[in-house]
């Protein structure tokens, strides 16, 4: 969620005055990045028959429906939307009651 989408939502300012750019550290950034430094543990015959399953069903099943897949903008969106359905979360968090389009808590 973006922090101007908070603050309009919550009707909240946050404050951005000490806000700025974090200075590196290097120690920490090794210490970190050494947990992804593990070799990769052999799969089963069972996990790589699952993984290869996934992939041709991704490629030869859903690839020819999803190619042309794109965002689609506001205006295109809204007027199909079912405004008697839950909005899902993080929005339930205001608008609690399903049924009652722009219902605020």
């Amino acid at each position: 969620m973006e922090i101007t989408q908070f603050e309009n939502d919550t009707s909240q300012e946050v404050d951005r005055s000490k806000w700025g750019l974090t200075i590196p550290n290097i120690e920490a950034a090794y210490l970190s990045l050494s947990k992804y430094a593990k070799s990769t543990p052999p799969l089963d015959e069972r996990k790589t028959d699952a993984i290869n399953l996934a992939f041709d069903w991704m490629t030869k099943h859903f690839q020819p429906f999803m190619c042309d897949s794109r965002v689609k903008t506001v205006d295109e969106v809204l007027p199909k939307l079912d405004l008697r359905t839950s909005p899902g979360f993080p929005w339930t968090r205001k608008y609690v009651r399903s049924g009652f389009a722009g219902a605020e808590t």
